[in-house]
């Protein structure tokens, strides 16, 4: 899916510019900021549960990458923006499981929706814990 076009009628084209920015909706995945004091208790690999806000639809993930708050990490290839990261915040990637909203193209696979996210803490007994406000992501 084209999610934006940036070539104008009648202009050039100029080697090393970008043309046409593509949406993979199949490569769907969640950018979350937490309190960097919950850094040690989630590693990659960690179960996910991700709830598109106002809705009841639960989404299972796994957390593929953990950084710091001073982590330099370049994200060029984002079909929307990254949450301005401010604080003592560690920046956690989750990637989804197959689901409904990678082929609503009429609604650009929802990228850039707020949700909320549940990470499993491994010892508290429980299932999953804290939910946490993200956005929706998606490698273009």
């Amino acid at each position: 899916m084209i999610w934006r076009n940036n070539v104008v009628a009648g202009s050039n084209a100029v080697v090393g510019n970008e043309l046409v920015r593509l949406l993979d909706c199949r490569d769907l995945f969640v950018d979350v900021t937490v309190d960097e004091a919950d850094y040690d208790d989630i590693h990659p690999g960690s179960a996910a549960e991700v709830r598109l806000l106002g809705s009841a639809l639960v989404i299972r993930g796994t957390v593929v990458s953990v950084l710091g708050s001073h982590s330099a990490a370049e994200e060029v290839v984002l079909a929307a923006l990254l949450p301005e990261r401010t604080g003592k915040h560690a920046h956690l990637r989750i990637a989804l499981e197959p689901n409904r909203m990678q082929t609503d193209f009429a609604n650009f696979c929802r990228v850039g929706r707020t949700v909320q996210v549940r990470i499993a803490r491994p010892g508290n007994g429980l299932p999953v814990v804290s939910w946490v406000k993200s956005l929706w992501f998606s490698i273009s």
